[in-house]
Parts: C-alpha cells; sequence; structure tokens
C-alpha cells in the first residue's frame, strides 16, 4: 500500500480511520494489537483510530493512556463504540457474541447493569476527549435516541483532561441527522433535541 506520507502520497487528502481493540484479556495478544496500531499510524495514513467495545475500563484507560503517549504518531481523533444496552443486543451477544467483543457477565445478566457500565465507559470517554459511535445496531428511533441520552454523563464545564485527543459536540441537525462527538466538549442541547421529530434512522453526519 501508499505511504501517505511518502512521496506517491504527496498532495493526496487521504483520510483512513483504522480499528484498535484495547480489550484482549492476554497481555501478548493487547502488545500485539498494538504493534499492528503502530505501524498502520506510521504509514501516516491514519488520521483516526476507532475503538471496539467492550467493558474492561481498566484496559480500556490504559490503552488511551498508551495512544495518548505516542509523541508524533499520536492519532488526533479517536472514535468510541458504545452498543446500546437493550434486552436484545444483550440476548444476542450471550448467546451469539460477536468476534472480538469482550464483555463481562455482570454487562451480560441484564439492561440495568450493562446501562450502568456503559455510564462509566461514557465516562472514561469524556475525560479523554474520545468521539462516540453509538451502534449495536445502532439509533433507529426516538426511544434509541433517549435511551443513548440517558446513559451520557452530563456536560462538563472542564476541558477534558491533559493528552486528551479532539473530541467533537453531540449535535442532531435539523433533519435529524446525530453526529457524534464527545460529550466533554459541551454535549447535546437536550431541550432542542426533544422538540425535534425523531427520524427513521440516525447516523453519523458527513
Amino acid at each position: 500500500h501508499r505511504q501517505a506520507s511518502g512521496p506517491a502520497g504527496q498532495g493526496l487528502d487521504v483520510r483512513i480511520g483504522v480499528a484498535f481493540n484495547p480489550y484482549f484479556a492476554d497481555e501478548a495478544a493487547r502488545e500485539e494489537e498494538r504493534t499492528r496500531l503502530r505501524r498502520k499510524l506510521e504509514t501516516g495514513a491514519a488520521s483516526s483510530v476507532w475503538l471496539q467495545f467492550g467493558t474492561d475500563l481498566g484496559l480500556l484507560e490504559d490503552a488511551l493512556q498508551w495512544l495518548s503517549s505516542l509523541g508524533h504518531l499520536r492519532p488526533g481523533r479517536v472514535v468510541g463504540s458504545v452498543f446500546l444496552p437493550t434486552k436484545r443486543l444483550i440476548a444476542q451477544q450471550r448467546f451469539r457474541p460477536w468476534n472480538g467483543v469482550f464483555l463481562s457477565e455482570n454487562y451480560l445478566s441484564g439492561p440495568d447493569e450493562a446501562s450502568a457500565i456503559s455510564r462509566e465507559l461514557l465516562a472514561v470517554y469524556s475525560r479523554f476527549g474520545v468521539e462516540i459511535l453509538a451502534e449495536a445496531p445502532g439509533v433507529y428511533s426516538r426511544s434509541d435516541f433517549d435511551l443513548l441520552m440517558e446513559l451520557l454523563p452530563p456536560p462538563r464545564q472542564a476541558q477534558p483532561q491533559g493528552g486528551s485527543f479532539r473530541g467533537t459536540p453531540f449535535r442532531a441537525s435539523e433533519k435529524g441527522v446525530m453526529e457524534t462527538g464527545s460529550p466533554a466538549s459541551g454535549g447535546i442541547a437536550r431541550d432542542q433535541v426533544s422538540k425535534r421529530p425523531a427520524a427513521k434512522r440516525w447516523r453519523r453526519a458527513q
């Protein structure tokens, strides 16, 4: 493949997001995942890192600290996944879990526990300025949107901690298109969102 930083990539506005899974329980597997990510970042073509969803918040924080310490390779934009903790999603992940998605027994015990863990996860994202991608299957209805709003930490007056990534605020356009971002940078104008009719599907604004 071409390296954006090399002669073939000069003058090209190429933006590539790369996946990263911080949740491998095995230390050797985590190191291998970090090595793969570093190689991708070294190409100069990766402008963002997209985090897999998981529930081990200690591993998540450790990975975010590592990403923040990469110097010139440090990604300017990090996007973190969060699953909507519905009964359907939990049942699906308990009986037919997706490859590479590591969820604790507490998360899989029911919506209440899953929601509590999700709130803690989003608080970690907020501290590090990580943007949020709501998925599995995503925000398709007003009830999905309301559930996501319940999970978000309150807007913070202070900026994210030092070394954080540049998150952008959540917002909903007049057409009902939701853009994901960091709640640390301001959060949604919830009173405005509540007055808008629910869209058939919410997606990331282009």
